[in-house]
Protein backbone atom coordinates (compact mmCIF):
# COMPACT_ATOMS: atom_id res chain seq x y z
CA UNK A 1 0.00 0.00 0.00
CA UNK A 2 1.30 3.59 -1.05
CA UNK A 3 1.24 6.37 2.01
CA UNK A 4 -1.07 9.17 1.00
CA UNK A 5 0.70 12.33 -0.66
CA UNK A 6 1.57 14.58 2.19
CA UNK A 7 -0.28 18.15 1.64
CA UNK A 8 1.93 20.96 1.30
CA UNK A 9 0.13 24.28 2.68
CA UNK A 10 0.85 27.76 3.37
CA UNK A 11 -1.58 29.69 5.87
CA UNK A 12 -0.21 33.30 5.75
CA UNK A 13 0.56 35.02 2.36
CA UNK A 14 0.65 38.52 1.25
CA UNK A 15 -0.21 39.90 -2.12
CA UNK A 16 0.02 43.22 -4.51
CA UNK A 17 -3.32 44.19 -2.76
CA UNK A 18 -1.49 44.76 0.30
CA UNK A 19 2.37 44.98 0.93
CA UNK A 20 3.16 41.83 -1.24
CA UNK A 21 5.07 41.39 -4.20
CA UNK A 22 2.81 39.11 -6.55
CA UNK A 23 -0.20 39.98 -7.69
CA UNK A 24 -2.81 37.83 -6.29
CA UNK A 25 -3.07 35.05 -9.29
CA UNK A 26 0.74 35.22 -9.89
CA UNK A 27 1.09 34.16 -6.02
CA UNK A 28 -1.45 31.15 -6.87
CA UNK A 29 0.83 30.21 -9.57
CA UNK A 30 4.22 30.16 -7.65
CA UNK A 31 1.99 28.03 -4.81
CA UNK A 32 1.42 25.38 -7.02
CA UNK A 33 4.55 25.27 -9.12
CA UNK A 34 6.35 24.60 -5.58
CA UNK A 35 3.55 21.75 -5.01
CA UNK A 36 1.59 23.62 -2.37
CA UNK A 37 -2.10 22.15 -2.62
CA UNK A 38 -3.84 24.60 0.35
CA UNK A 39 -2.95 28.11 0.04
CA UNK A 40 -4.36 31.41 2.41
CA UNK A 41 -4.20 34.53 1.20
CA UNK A 42 -4.62 36.67 4.21
CA UNK A 43 -3.61 40.49 3.07
CA UNK A 44 -3.39 43.27 5.50
CA UNK A 45 -6.97 45.11 6.04
CA UNK A 46 -8.12 44.05 2.32
CA UNK A 47 -10.18 41.18 0.58
CA UNK A 48 -9.41 43.09 -2.43
CA UNK A 49 -7.14 40.09 -4.08
CA UNK A 50 -9.48 37.15 -2.80
CA UNK A 51 -11.76 37.20 -6.12
CA UNK A 52 -8.67 36.78 -9.10
CA UNK A 53 -6.99 34.62 -6.27
CA UNK A 54 -9.86 32.10 -6.04
CA UNK A 55 -10.31 32.17 -9.61
CA UNK A 56 -6.60 30.96 -9.98
CA UNK A 57 -6.77 28.53 -7.62
CA UNK A 58 -9.94 26.73 -8.68
CA UNK A 59 -7.69 26.45 -12.62
CA UNK A 60 -4.94 24.93 -11.02
CA UNK A 61 -6.70 22.63 -8.67
CA UNK A 62 -5.47 24.78 -5.45
CA UNK A 63 -7.61 24.92 -2.32
CA UNK A 64 -7.59 28.78 -1.49
CA UNK A 65 -8.66 29.55 1.86
CA UNK A 66 -10.43 33.14 2.03
CA UNK A 67 -8.50 35.28 4.44
CA UNK A 68 -7.16 38.10 5.93
CA UNK A 69 -4.51 39.98 8.67
CA UNK A 70 -6.25 42.43 10.47
CA UNK A 71 -3.19 44.74 11.83
CA UNK A 72 -4.64 45.93 15.61
CA UNK A 73 -3.30 48.47 18.09
CA UNK A 74 -2.40 48.03 21.81
CA UNK A 75 -0.59 49.80 24.14
CA UNK A 76 3.76 50.29 23.28
CA UNK A 77 2.57 48.39 19.89
CA UNK A 78 0.57 46.22 17.42
CA UNK A 79 -0.89 42.84 17.54
CA UNK A 80 -1.74 40.84 14.23
CA UNK A 81 -5.10 38.76 13.83
CA UNK A 82 -5.11 36.29 10.71
CA UNK A 83 -9.18 35.34 9.99
CA UNK A 84 -9.82 31.90 7.78
CA UNK A 85 -12.59 31.19 5.97
CA UNK A 86 -14.03 34.91 6.30
CA UNK A 87 -17.15 35.46 3.24
CA UNK A 88 -15.37 38.24 1.83
CA UNK A 89 -19.05 40.00 0.82
CA UNK A 90 -19.81 40.48 4.65
CA UNK A 91 -21.51 43.86 5.03
CA UNK A 92 -20.21 44.42 8.52
CA UNK A 93 -16.78 43.46 7.61
CA UNK A 94 -16.51 45.71 4.03
CA UNK A 95 -17.29 48.98 5.95
CA UNK A 96 -15.34 48.24 8.65
CA UNK A 97 -12.61 47.38 5.85
CA UNK A 98 -13.55 51.06 4.07
CA UNK A 99 -13.00 53.20 7.21
CA UNK A 100 -9.84 51.54 7.92
CA UNK A 101 -8.19 51.92 4.71
CA UNK A 102 -10.05 55.27 4.71
CA UNK A 103 -7.85 55.76 7.97
CA UNK A 104 -4.71 54.41 6.26
CA UNK A 105 -4.29 56.93 3.50
CA UNK A 106 -4.93 59.44 5.98
CA UNK A 107 -2.13 57.83 8.08
CA UNK A 108 0.69 57.95 4.89
CA UNK A 109 -0.45 62.09 4.35
CA UNK A 110 0.62 62.68 7.92
CA UNK A 111 3.62 60.54 7.25
CA UNK A 112 4.55 62.47 4.35
CA UNK A 113 4.43 65.88 5.78
CA UNK A 114 6.37 64.38 9.05
CA UNK A 115 9.40 63.54 7.12
CA UNK A 116 9.22 66.67 4.76
CA UNK A 117 9.93 68.47 8.15
CA UNK A 118 12.96 66.30 8.59
CA UNK A 119 14.48 66.65 4.79
CA UNK A 120 12.75 63.76 3.39
CA UNK A 121 10.55 64.65 0.66
CA UNK A 122 8.53 62.27 -0.92
CA UNK A 123 6.15 62.60 -3.56
CA UNK A 124 2.81 61.43 -2.16
CA UNK A 125 1.25 61.23 -5.30
CA UNK A 126 3.70 58.17 -5.86
CA UNK A 127 3.48 56.59 -2.67
CA UNK A 128 0.13 54.25 -3.84
CA UNK A 129 -0.71 49.96 -3.06
CA UNK A 130 0.34 47.99 -5.29
CA UNK A 131 -3.44 47.06 -6.65
CA UNK A 132 -5.85 50.23 -6.85
CA UNK A 133 -7.94 50.23 -4.08
CA UNK A 134 -5.70 47.95 -2.35
CA UNK A 135 -4.08 48.14 1.08
CA UNK A 136 -1.91 50.81 1.53
CA UNK A 137 1.18 51.02 4.34
CA UNK A 138 4.74 52.02 5.82
CA UNK A 139 6.44 49.03 3.59
CA UNK A 140 5.01 51.74 0.36
CA UNK A 141 6.34 54.29 1.98
CA UNK A 142 10.02 53.12 2.76
CA UNK A 143 10.16 51.78 -0.85
CA UNK A 144 9.40 55.45 -1.73
CA UNK A 145 12.01 55.86 0.22
CA UNK A 146 14.42 53.55 -1.45
CA UNK A 147 13.36 55.19 -4.49
CA UNK A 148 14.71 58.95 -3.99
CA UNK A 149 18.25 57.57 -2.23
CA UNK A 150 17.05 58.12 1.29
CA UNK A 151 17.83 54.50 2.38
CA UNK A 152 19.20 51.66 0.76
CA UNK A 153 16.93 49.30 1.95
CA UNK A 154 13.22 49.09 3.61
CA UNK A 155 14.85 47.83 6.68
CA UNK A 156 16.96 50.85 7.03
CA UNK A 157 13.93 52.93 5.93
CA UNK A 158 11.49 51.65 9.47
CA UNK A 159 15.06 51.39 12.05
CA UNK A 160 15.65 54.88 11.16
CA UNK A 161 12.57 56.77 10.26
CA UNK A 162 9.67 55.59 9.76
CA UNK A 163 8.98 52.45 12.64
CA UNK A 164 7.48 53.16 16.20
CA UNK A 165 9.51 56.07 18.29
CA UNK A 166 11.45 56.98 15.22
CA UNK A 167 10.93 60.61 13.41
CA UNK A 168 9.00 59.88 10.93
CA UNK A 169 6.64 57.58 12.56
CA UNK A 170 2.77 58.34 13.18
CA UNK A 171 0.86 56.29 15.14
CA UNK A 172 -2.21 54.64 13.67
CA UNK A 173 -6.59 54.36 14.25
CA UNK A 174 -7.08 50.44 14.15
CA UNK A 175 -8.92 48.23 15.92
CA UNK A 176 -8.56 46.68 19.04
CA UNK A 177 -7.46 42.94 18.78
CA UNK A 178 -10.56 42.17 20.34
CA UNK A 179 -12.68 43.75 17.90
CA UNK A 180 -10.53 42.48 15.01
CA UNK A 181 -11.62 38.85 16.84
CA UNK A 182 -15.02 39.66 16.88
CA UNK A 183 -14.83 41.25 13.26
CA UNK A 184 -13.56 37.79 11.58
CA UNK A 185 -15.82 35.56 13.28
CA UNK A 186 -19.26 37.85 12.81
CA UNK A 187 -17.88 37.15 9.05
CA UNK A 188 -18.03 33.66 9.40
CA UNK A 189 -14.03 32.95 9.71
CA UNK A 190 -11.91 31.63 11.92
CA UNK A 191 -9.58 34.05 13.99
CA UNK A 192 -6.05 33.53 15.23
CA UNK A 193 -3.46 34.98 16.59
CA UNK A 194 -0.80 35.97 14.44
CA UNK A 195 3.04 35.48 15.17
CA UNK A 196 2.23 35.79 18.56
CA UNK A 197 5.93 35.36 19.99
CA UNK A 198 7.04 38.62 18.69
CA UNK A 199 3.83 40.44 20.15
CA UNK A 200 4.10 43.22 22.93
CA UNK A 201 1.19 41.84 25.35
CA UNK A 202 0.92 37.84 24.85
CA UNK A 203 0.16 35.49 26.42
CA UNK A 204 -1.24 38.18 29.16
CA UNK A 205 -4.10 39.17 26.81
CA UNK A 206 -4.74 35.95 25.64
CA UNK A 207 -8.27 35.59 28.02
CA UNK A 208 -10.12 38.68 26.57
CA UNK A 209 -8.90 37.13 23.12
CA UNK A 210 -10.17 33.99 23.89
CA UNK A 211 -13.65 35.42 25.19
CA UNK A 212 -14.17 37.48 21.77
CA UNK A 213 -14.15 34.11 20.13
CA UNK A 214 -10.06 33.47 19.18
CA UNK A 215 -10.04 29.99 17.83
CA UNK A 216 -6.23 29.44 18.24
CA UNK A 217 -2.59 30.93 17.25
Amino acid sequence: MTSPRPRRADFHTHSTASDGTLAPADLVYQASRRGLTILALTDHDTTLGLAPAMAAAADLGIRLIPGIELSTDVEHGEIHILGYSIDPADATLQTTLATLRQARESRIDRMVAQLRSIGITLNRDAIQPNTPGGSIGRPHVARAMVDAGYVESVPEAFARFIGNGRPGYVPSQRLTPAEAVRLIVAAGGLAFHAHPLTSPLFPGNLDDLIAAGLAGL
